[in-house]
C-alpha cells in the first residue's frame, strides 16, 4: 500500500509547481494562475460536494479549521475550496481559493495509514496551498514570469526558472525555492495550530519523502527532502512554546504559560483564534484565584471553561466569603483576548463561553447571555460543552432577573433549576460538568430555603468530584529521567546521572522570561521535559510528557482496565483529560484514544 502512495504522489500536481497550461486561446506559456482561469477549470469540470461524497465533506471540515487559522495570518479575505471530478491528481492555488482533485482525496483515503495521519496529510496541503494565496506567490511569480518570456529568445526558456521538468538537472528561481519553504513551513504551523497530529507525517512511513518527490522545484528530490527536514525541525521548535505554554496551564501556571504564548507568537508571528483564546483564559484563570473570599453571589459557583486544542478546562471558584466583592484587574485582560478570539472567529465555541464566563464573573450577565446567543446549538455535538452552556446561560438569566427592575415578583428560579436538572441527565456527562451542575444546583437550592435538596447535591457534587485519595497509581510510564533532578551538573546526583545522559540526546531549548521565570525545554518528536527555576535559582524537572504511542496502551478502555478509572475528568475541545490525582493525566481524544501522557511534579 505504502507504495501505491509513493507513485501517486509523485504524479501529483501541486500548487504552482505544476506545469499550469495558459486559458484557452491564450498565446503565453506563463502560467495562469488568476480567477479567471480557475473558473475556466471549474466550468469544464464536474463539481464534487458534501453530497455526493463523505471524503469531500471531510476535506471541507479540514479546510475550514485551516483556513481559520491562515486568515487571521494574512488577513485575506475567505477563500474557498473546490473539489473537482478528476481521477489525475491536482492541487492549486488561486487568489480566490484552493481547487484539489477527488483524486487526490482517494489516494490519502485509501493509504493504509489511521484517520488522524490521513486528516493531517490532507491538513497539510491544504495549509501549503493558503500559504500561497496568504503569501501571494502566484501574483509575484506571473509578473516575473512575463517579463522572463519577453527577453528570453526561446519562448520556453523561462520554465526553467520556476520548476523541474522532466530532466533531474533542471534549474530552479531560488525565490520558487523560497515559496515552497514558506509553503512548507506555515501548511506545517496552520495544521498544527488547528489541531492535527503533524508528527504523524515524519515518522517511519515518512509521508515527506514523497512530499518531496511530488513537488518538482528541485534539481533533485533528496535535496527537496534535506530542505523540508530542516523546515519540519524549526516549525516542531516553535510548536514546543505552544504545547509548553498547554500543559503549563492545565497543571495551574498561568503567568508562565503567558510567557510560552507570547514567545510562540515572537517565534512565528502567528496570531491566531486558539493564542487569543488561550491568553484570555491564562488571565482568567488568574483572576479566579484572586476571587476568593470575594462577596460577590456570582463568584460562588462552578464555571468550567474550555480550551483550545490540547489542554485542559480551568478549576472552579472559591466559596463566597465575607470580604469585599472582587473584581481582578486579570479579569480585563482576559476580556481584552477573547475579544480578540471572537472577532477573528465569530463562531468560535471556545471563546464565546470562555468570553461569556469573564462578563459573569464581572457582574455583566447582559453580556455574558449576549455571547452565548452567538453559539449555534447544532454545532455543538460534545454533550458535556452543551451542558456547559446550558450552566453558563441558566445562572447569568438567574441573576439577571435578580437584577431586573422590569419583572417584578416574577420567580424565574424554578425553570432554571429544571433546566440544570435536565443537563443533569444527558447521557455521557464528564465528572467535572456534573460536580459543577450539583454545585451550582445546591446554591440555587439554598436561596430558596430548600436545604435538603441543597445537600443532597453536594453530597452528589463530591461523589463526582471524586476527591484524589491519599495514594494513586503509578503512571503507566516512567520517565528516562526522575522528576525533580537537577540539570546543573553540579547538582546532579546519581539516581539522576543515567537519567541526565538520556536529556542530553533530546533536542533543548532555554528560555528566560526575566526575574525567576527561566528555564530549559528538552524536547523530540515523542518526549518532552521541562526544567524550570526554582526559589534558589537552580533549574529542575517539572513536568514530563510522552507522546510515544504504545500498543498495549491505545485505548482509554486499556487504561481503566489497568488502572482504574479516573480520579477527575475535564472537557477539552477535541477530546477529554483523565487526571489520577494531581500527579499524572492523559490526555484520550473522542475516537477513546490516548494521545499523550503528562506526569507532574
Amino acid at each position: 500500500m505504502i507504495k501505491h502512495i509513493a507513485l501517486s504522489l509523485t504524479l501529483l500536481v501541486l500548487s504552482m509547481a505544476s506545469g499550469a497550461s495558459s486559458a484557452s486561446g491564450a498565446s503565453s506559456d506563463c502560467p495562469n494562475l488568476t480567477n479567471s482561469r480557475a473558473s475556466e477549470i471549474l466550468a469544464n469540470s464536474r463539481v464534487v460536494t458534501a453530497k455526493h461524497s463523505k471524503l469531500v465533506g471531510r476535506a471541507e471540515r479540514i479546510f475550514d479549521q485551516v483556513r481559520a487559522i491562515a486568515m487571521v495570518h494574512g488577513g485575506i479575505k475567505r477563500p474557498q475550496l473546490k473539489i473537482i471530478e478528476k481521477d489525475s491528481f491536482f492541487a492549486r492555488a488561486f487568489p480566490d481559493g484552493v481547487i484539489l482533485s477527488k483524486g487526490l482525496l482517494n489516494i490519502v483515503d485509501n493509504s493504509g495509514y489511521e484517520t488522524d495521519k490521513n486528516d493531517a496529510i490532507l491538513a497539510f496541503i491544504l495549509g501549503h496551498e493558503l500559504t500561497h494565496i496568504v503569501k501571494e506567490h502566484f501574483t509575484n511569480q506571473q509578473i516575473i514570469c512575463s517579463v522572463l518570456e519577453k527577453s528570453l529568445s526561446t519562448r520556453h526558456n523561462w520554465r526553467l526558472f520556476f520548476w523541474q521538468t522532466d530532466q533531474e538537472s533542471t534549474v530552479v528561481d531560488d525565490g520558487r525555492k523560497e515559496h515552497e519553504r514558506l509553503a512548507d513551513q506555515y501548511g506545517l504551523l496552520y495544521a498544527a495550530v488547528a489541531g492535527f497530529q503533524i508528527n504523524a507525517l515524519n515518522d517511519r512511513e515518512n509521508f515527506f519523502k514523497y512530499w518531496a518527490k511530488a513537488t518538482r522545484v528541485y534539481p533533485t528530490w533528496e535535496k527537496r527532502l534535506a530542505d523540508i527536514q530542516k523546515v519540519i525541525a524549526k516549525v516542531r521548535q516553535q510548536l514546543t512554546y505552544w504545547q509548553v505554554a498547554t500543559y503549563l496551564q492545565h497543571f495551574k501556571y498561568p503567568e508562565t504559560a503567558i510567557s510560552f504564548y507570547e514567545e510562540f507568537h515572537h517565534q512565528t508571528r502567528l496570531y491566531t483564534p486558539e493564542t487569543f483564546n488561550n491568553l484570555g483564559l491564562s488571565y482568567l484563570e488568574m483572576a479566579i484565584k484572586k476571587l476568593d473570599g470575594s462577596s460577590c453571589e456570582h463568584h460562588r459557583y462552578k464555571l468550567p471553561g474550555l480550551l483550545s486544542s490540547q489542554s485542559a478546562l480551568t478549576e472552579s471558584l472559591g466559596p463566597k466569603g465575607e470580604e469585599a466583592c472582587i473584581i481582578p484587574e486579570a479579569l480585563q485582560e482576559a476580556k481584552f483576548y477573547l475579544n480578540e478570539a471572537v472577532q477573528m472567529d465569530k463562531d468560535y465555541l471556545e471563546a464565546r463561553l470562555n468570553f461569556a464566563t469573564a462578563y459573569f464573573l464581572e457582574g455583566k450577565f447582559y453580556s455574558a447571555l449576549g455571547q452565548l446567543e452567538h453559539i449555534q446549538k447544532d454545532t455543538v455535538d460534545d454533550p458535556s460543552i452543551r451542558a456547559m452552556i446550558v450552566n453558563l446561560k441558566v445562572l447569568a438569566r438567574y441573576h439577571q432577573d435578580s437584577d431586573s427592575v422590569f419583572r417584578p415578583g416574577f420567580d424565574v428560579l424554578p425553570i432554571l433549576t429544571r433546566r440544570l436538572n435536565a443537563a443533569l441527565k444527558t447521557p455521557n456527562l464528564n465528572d467535572d460538568i456534573k460536580a459543577a451542575l450539583h454545585h451550582n444546583l445546591a446554591w440555587l437550592s439554598e436561596d430558596r430555603g430548600h436545604n435538603q435538596a441543597a445537600a443532597i447535591h453536594r453530597t452528589k457534587a463530591q461523589q463526582s468530584e471524586k476527591v484524589a485519595p491519599k495514594t494513586v497509581p503509578n503512571p503507566p510510564w516512567t520517565p528516562p529521567i526522575p522528576l525533580g533532578c537537577y540539570i546543573e551538573k553540579e547538582l546532579i546526583t546519581p539516581d539522576c546521572q543515567s537519567g541526565f545522559a538520556k536529556l542530553s540526546e533530546l533536542d533543548s531549548i532555554n528560555y528566560d522570561f526575566g526575574g525567576m521565570d527561566y528555564g530549559k525545554i528538552f524536547y523530540n518528536k515523542e518526549l518532552l521535559f521541562l526544567a524550570m527555576a526554582n526559589d534558589n535559582g537552580d533549574r529542575l524537572i517539572e513536568l514530563a510528557v510522552s507522546k510515544k504511542q504504545r500498543q498495549d496502551l491505545r485505548k482509554a478502555e486499556q487504561l481503566r482496565a489497568r488502572y482504574g478509572p479516573p480520579t477527575r475528568q475535564q472537557t477539552l475541545s477535541n477530546g477529554v483529560i483523565w487526571n489520577y490525582g494531581n500527579r499524572w493525566a492523559v490526555v484520550v481524544d473522542h475516537d477513546h484514544k490516548i494521545r499523550e501522557i503528562w506526569i507532574n511534579k
